[in-house]
């Protein structure tokens, strides 16, 4: 073959091929597990407050072979401690999809029986060696989420600790109206042979009063003690309200936090009503010189001490829909009732909302760094007019190491911006290739026609 056409056949197949290497280089390497996953990963009840977790996730494709899904609940800021929640099983049809469902409980290895939302405020997701069980994520995560530090001292005081007591003020709100429930049936028995007699029924109504109004109440005795709290139930009510106040208040108006904050801002004050009524109905029990008819008071009757009490746990359908919003807000057929009847919500519906609160979703990022806060100019304590000849070799005018905005975390670092991909050097290698197919295509065509040029003359001759 002449040169100058071997010159063009090259130049032509350098351009064919060049944008095809170019787009392969350039091309980012997609995470199809990260595309299209919904869900939730919640704090549930298994043998106490908030211990265990349930994760339900739709659209996560199945692991690499040879490699498992693990989730981890993280703890605060800097994120140094970790819960494995365990490697999530397959997928399971149903009518949205497959779904996975799994949950970390009292049969799970590392549960402990403590409240998980003391030390834990984040999840993430990682992909871990098949059949391993880490005490750390090895891997990338690639679903994470925190929930909102201004938000999280308010979630815990209504379900981790209250004022330092150890118990959430909603958690307590709900175990003392409960407490208040057994103490009150203690005393109600109908049957004849039972030896209850007055006395021991005015000694269960004080120990009721006293646990509805906690110390320092108006009715209280303190001989009868207070089971291990002396806070009462009026005032747990009142502080959870207070708190779902605040939470309310800062959250957008049509999320689901101000959603599930609203209803216990309104549910909390329900509660306390109905345990005011209890211990007014306790009251009059103490006046009743007839064992029968303070029997008929505590008992569970409508308008007893144990009815108002129930009504205060369970909440009360008041409006008379024959719906009470404490544990459905669908119909039978799985509608949405119109209205939510919010004052009808008693002590144990608020608690869900509360752990709700909490809530976390699967976002498909790797878990959002510890924020460092700007170094400032420490200022000398001398006047900046007559600064001393000291400020220029002070130890704090270097950079701190922390300025320097280190991950404290090695496997956080949010995707803020995509990340970069391919080799930089490709796009200028792919330039200086297309100019030298260009000289070719040119010398060789001026080649080409010159030949042939050439040809003609001869032929003339």
């Amino acid at each position: 073959m002449p040169r100058s056409k071997f010159l063009l056949v090259l130049a032509l197949l350098l351009l064919l091929i060049v944008p095809v290497t170019v787009a392969q280089a350039q091309s980012p390497d997609t995470d199809e597990t990260t595309a299209g996953v919904t869900g939730s990963i919640s704090f549930i009840d298994d043998q106490s407050g908030s211990d265990g977790v349930r994760i339900e996730l739709s659209g996560l494709i199945p692991p690499p072979p040879g490699q498992q899904y693990v989730a981890w609940l993280v703890s605060d800021a800097p994120h140094t401690m970790y819960l494995n929640l365990g490697a999530l099983g397959s997928a399971s049809e149903s009518d949205d999809g497959a779904s996975i469902v799994h949950t970390f409980g009292m049969e799970s290895t590392g549960y402990t029986g403590d409240n998980l939302l003391r030390d834990y405020s984040g999840w993430m997701l990682t992909i871990e060696v098949a059949g391993t069980t880490p005490d750390e994520p090895s891997g990338r995560g690639i679903y994470s989420d925190i929930l909102n530090v201004m938000r999280l001292p308010d979630l815990r005081s209504l379900l981790v600790s209250y004022e330092d007591s150890g118990t959430g003020s909603v958690t307590a709100l709900r175990d003392r109206i409960n407490l208040a429930i057994l103490q009150a049936n203690g005393v109600k028995s109908t049957d004849p042979t039972e030896p209850t007699d007055l006395e021991g029924i005015y000694v269960g109504m004080r120990e009721v009063i006293n646990i509805i109004e906690g110390e320092g109440g108006p009715n209280v005795t303190e001989k009868h003690g207070f089971f291990d709290d002396s806070v009462g139930i009026l005032t747990y009510a009142q502080a959870t309200a207070s708190t779902a106040s605040k939470i309310a208040a800062g959250a957008d108006a049509n999320s689901d936090i101000a959603d599930h904050a609203n209803m216990v801002a309104l549910g909390a004050p329900n509660a306390g009503q109905w345990a005011t009524r209890a211990r007014d109905a306790a009251l009059e029990v103490m006046q009743l010189e007839r064992l029968d008819l303070a029997k008929l008071k505590v008992g569970s009757g409508g308008n007893t001490v144990i009815s108002f009490l129930e009504a205060a746990r369970d909440g009360f359908d008041s409006n008379g829909d024959g719906y009470t919003v404490d544990y459905k807000k669908d119909d039978d057929e799985g509608n949405p009732i119109e209205g939510k009847d919010e004052n009808e919500a008693g002590a144990n519906r608020i608690y869900k909302d509360a752990q709700s609160m909490a809530m976390m979703l699967p976002h498909p990022r790797e878990l959002p760094p510890i924020p460092t806060p700007t170094p400032t100019t420490i200022p000398t304590a001398t006047p900046t007019a007559t600064p001393m000849p000291t400020a220029t070799p002070m130890p704090t005018a270097t950079p701190m190491p922390t300025a320097t905005r280190t991950p404290l975390y090695p496997l956080v670092s949010y995707l803020a911006t995509p990340p970069s991909v391919g080799d930089d050097k490709v796009p200028m290698l792919a330039q200086m290739i297309l100019m030298v197919s260009a000289a070719m295509l040119i010398t060789g065509g001026i080649a080409v026609a010159i030949r042939g040029r050439r040809k003609y003359a001869n032929e003339e001759i």
